[in-house]
This record gives C-alpha cells, structure tokens and sequence, in this order.
C-alpha cells in the first residue's frame, strides 16, 4: 500500500486497510518464505525436507526414511561465508563521543555481524534500535536488534517505493497446518508443498519462556518519522504515547537491502535456500538406500511354509516338508544401488552450488575419498570453500547505514539521560547525533603458518624496517609497551649471560688443549715465558731453525 504522506495514517479506515493488506496473501506467502530461510539458517532444514520428500513419495515412505533424514547446516554455513563485513574487526571514531565504550556496552559488532547475515540471507533487514528496560525499575538501555523481513511490514513512500514510509511491527505465525507427523493422504502422494510444517508452536503464549511463534498480541506498532502508536486489527489505537508522536522525530529503524529494483522487497536468493533442502533430500535418499538396501533381502520357496520368520546368528530355522513335495530352499537375495554415481550427483550440485554463488571450491578435491564418511565429506567441500566476492561492495553500504544507526541511538540517549531514565552505567557517557563517524574495517590477513610468519618477521628485520621491540609487539599483541620492553630487556639479559657463559666454556677449552698439545709441558712453557722457543738448547747462543733438523741458526747482532 502507498500513501501521499504520513498524516494519512491518522484515519483509522487507513490503518484498517493496512491491517487487511497485512494479513492478504500475498504478504503471507513473502512471510513465508522469509520464515523458510529463517529456519533453514537456524538448522531446521529437515522439515522442509520432509516436505520435499512428500512430493515424490506416499507419506507412509516418508515416515518411514525418517531414520535416514539429513539436517546438514549448508545454509548457514555458507551465508556465514559469504557475510564477512565484521569478520576481521572494526574501528570508529567520532569526535566528541565515547563511542568506544557504547558500542561494547550495546554490543553494536555482534548486532551487526548479524545484520550482514541477514542480509546476505534475506536480501532485506531491519536494524531496530529503540529503548529497553533493565533489571532495574526506572532504568534503560538503548537496544540494537536487527529483524528478519517476516517480523515487520513497510509502507512505501509514494514516488520512492524502495524507502518506507512508515514501519509495522506485528505478530507472525507460520500458517502451514500444525501437523507433527505426515498423514498418509487416499493417493498416496501429495502436490501440495504444506504437507508438513515444524512443530514449533502449540498455538498457545504459556507462562514460561515459549515459542516465539505463540507469542501473539494481536497488536500493530507503527513508526513513522512523527508518528507511534499501537494498534488492534480493526485499527483502533490501543497504545503508545498520549500525543502518538515519535518522541525522536525519525523511524527507530535502518533499512539495509541489496538489489532492490523499484521496490522496497528485494529480490533473489532462493537458489541457496532451495538448494539446501534438495542437498539435504539427496543425502537422505542416499542413506535410507544405502541402509536398506545394505540388509540382504530373506527369500523363502516352498510348500505351506510360514508366512514370516525371525531370523538372526542365535535363531534356527526349520523347514519341513512331506515326501513329494518340493525341496524348501532358504537364501538372502542382495541388491547392488549405485551409491557411487548418487554421491557423485550430490557432490556435483553442491560444487555447482558454491560456484554460482561466489564461492571458490578450487581448494577441494573433486571426489570424496573413501575413507571420509559421505555427509561429513560434502560438509568438508562447503568448509573449505572461498568466497570470491569483494568484500569492499559488502563494507560501502554498512559505511552508509551506520552513521544513520548511530544517530538515532544518540537521539534515545539523549532522550533518556534527559529524563533521567538512562542507567547508571551509561549515563555519564555521551555521544553527538551531528558527530561524524568514521569507520575503519580490517582488512583479512593471508592465511600464513608459524614459520612463514616468522620468517618474514625475521627478513623485516634484517632489513632495518622493524626492530626487536616491534618484533616483540607482533608476538604478544595484548600486551603495552612497557610489557614489551620489560620483556625485550629479560631476551637480553638471558642472552647476555648465555653469551658470557660459551665465552667462559671456549676459554677453558683452549686452556685444556693447550695443556695436551705435544711439548706443551712446563719447561716448554716456562722457556715460551724467557723468551726462548721451545726446542733450543738455552746453554747455547743459537736456536733450532724452524725446519727442526738440529742445525744452528745463530744469532741475530
């Protein structure tokens, strides 16, 4: 629904038709779906392969491969991969603000780690920064929380459908039956994709924490950049402030979405969500033939023989049989199912996959070995895989949206500690809603070993572009400086002393040699000390010349 501006939203028949719209089909099928990928990236992807399953065969089959049903988290692990805005850190810094300390105590990198997630889930998500109590009576704190697309509803401005007018927060409850179990159906298959949905709700909100699911109001929040109030389904106004103005005069929300083309939902992404299910399917069918089709099937001819048998290494069977008739004959018939090639299918869409989303699996053997269990294999193949994607086109639109995110949080801020409702540990910090903000994301360091890095530690070294000290300060990077240098002057030290000691020991090492060198005895010694080399007679005038054969050399005048 488009409206001219934000005064429309005033008339209850308007917030009456959005209400409507909320609740037509076609909202509920993108909430659906929404929902869907939702559960696939939290593990909850075998319902859905149930689902898929039903398609193909009578539900009492299906029942039956439960045993066999594959959950492998591919989703998850692969948008996880492909989100990596926050993966390697952050800095920001703005004037005039303890920026620092707030984005610990609001815990702003996990909310926006996760936020990319979503993102790169959804294509869509809002990030919802609004006041919460504490523990404390009297006392808030200034929540971040990003939401999934099938927990709000926009209305879009009219002219710039791909900005929301006005947020709508409300209940959602998958509408897909409540069926625990598949129901054999007359034909024994189903077309329907609804056959079964995850038993995640009861229906009912209890008293102790429940499924988010069952937590039902039955009530609309609006936001609006002058509006806020709450609403029932017949949009009559039930909450919110007396005036049902916005108390910060801006929509508590930040819109992230990629790929929007004239309109506010974008658009894409199924082939993963799709794509996980019909893997985790594939693995199942895999499985259940490799189990039953691994047990010999019993095949037993014969006349008025029993109709079954319990068979087993301490069970004997007996077959009997009159004079005439035929000879009963006992055997295990066994099947030979082309496991091989229905691996080899399951590892071509998963490389398929990874490719046509960016993510290299050149790092990955292109067949499974034997000795890896198959799912644990396919698992290895999604690990190993690299996203190719730059992540420059991830960081520029979070380096647009969070100055947005970061002033309304100083708007709130402001707003309690004004009131005196801002808790105690945040009260004496500030931030400006004008400040600039400049963010500084690191960048991913190549992946390198102990030696290798090293080894270029040690060549910075030599060249005189770092000394010891930064040597030092790369190895223990969580300690100061002045740790750092008191650990530089204890490497000396015991360097010093180890320097000092071999000196000690080769002296002594001289010495000895010395002592057992041929004529190294004490009158050779005592005559080197007069001044008369060791071989000459001292009672005479000459010495020995140096070819030792006897012969005077006689002294120099």
């Amino acid at each position: 629904m488009i409206l001219q501006n934000e005064d429309q939203l005033r008339d209850p028949a308007i917030r009456k038709k959005i209400i409507e719209a909320i609740g037509s089909s076609e909202n509920k099928n993108r909430k659906a779906e929404a929902y869907k990928r939702y559960q696939c990236y939290k593990d909850q992807t075998h319902f859905y392969v149930r689902n898929l399953l039903i398609r193909q065969f009578d539900a009492n089959t299906v029942n039956e491969m439960a045993y066999a049903l594959s959950n492998l988290s591919f989703l998850r692990k692969v948008i996880d991969k492909k989100a990596r805005v926050y993966s390697y850190g952050v800095e920001r810094e703005m004037e005039g603000s303890d920026i620092s300390v707030l984005e610990k105590e609001a815990d702003i990198n996990n909310a926006m780690k996760k936020t990319n997630r979503f993102l790169e889930l959804s294509k869509n998500c809002a990030l919802y920064i609004r006041p919460q109590p504490t523990d404390i009576e009297g006392e808030q704190v200034v929540k971040v929380t990003p939401l999934v697309p099938y927990l709000y509803d926009v209305v879009e401005i009219a002219g710039e459908r791909e900005r929301a007018l006005c947020y709508i927060l409300s209940d959602y409850s998958p509408e897909m039956g409540r069926a625990q179990a598949v129901r054999p159906n007359s034909d024994g298959r189903t077309s329907s994709p609804m056959g079964l949905v995850p038993p995640i709700s009861d229906g009912i909100d209890q008293i102790i924490a429940d499924s988010p699911a069952d937590q039902k109001t039955g009530q609309f929040v609006f936001w609006s950049n002058s509006y806020h109030f709450v609403c029932d389904d017949r949009g009559q106004i039930i909450g919110g402030p007396n005036d049902q103005l916005n108390p910060i005069g801006e929509k508590p929300f930040v819109n992230f979405a990629k790929d929007q083309d004239g309109t506010f939902w974008a658009q894409g992404g199924d082939d993963l969500v799709d794509g996980g299910i019909l893997i985790n399917s594939m693995i199942t069918n895999v499985n259940h033939i490799a189990i039953t089709q691994g047990y010999g099937q019993l095949v037993v001819t014969g006349k008025d023989l029993p109709q079954t048998y319990k068979v087993g290494p301490n069970k004997a069977v007996r077959l009997t049989y009159e004079e005439g008739d035929p000879v009963p004959t006992f055997e295990f018939k066994n099947s030979n199912p082309p496991l091989d090639q229905l691996r080899s299918l399951v590892e071509m869409y998963v490389a398929l996959l990874l490719t046509t989303n960016n993510l290299s699996t050149s790092g990955v053997q292109s067949n499974l070995n034997g000795t890896i269990a198959f799912p644990s294999g396919v698992a290895m193949m999604i690990d190993k895989a690299e996203s190719m994607d730059d992540v420059n086109d991830q960081r520029q639109i979070f380096i647009d949206n969070e100055p947005h995110m970061w002033r309304i949080y100083a708007k709130w801020h402001s707003l309690l500690k004004s009131r005196g409702e801002l808790s105690e540990a945040l009260s004496s910090l500030n931030i400006d809603e004008s400040g600039d903000l400049i963010i500084k994301f690191t960048s991913p360091k190549p992946i390198e070993t102990e030696r290798e890095r090293l080894e270029v530690l040690g060549m910075k070294k030599d060249l005189n572009l770092i000394t010891m000290l930064d040597m030092l300060k790369a190895e223990y990077p969580d300690m100061n400086d002045e740790q750092v240098a008191e650990k530089l002057k204890e490497i000396l030290e015991e360097k010093m002393e180890a320097a000092v000691g071999n000196q000690g020991q080769q002296n002594n090492e001289q010495s000895d040699d010395s002592a057992n060198r041929p004529g190294g005895d004490i009158d050779g010694d005592q005559r080197r000390d007069r001044g008369v080399p060791s071989g000459a007679d001292p009672s005479q005038g000459g010495v020995e010349n140096e070819s030792g054969d006897g012969r005077e050399v006689p002294e120099a005048q």
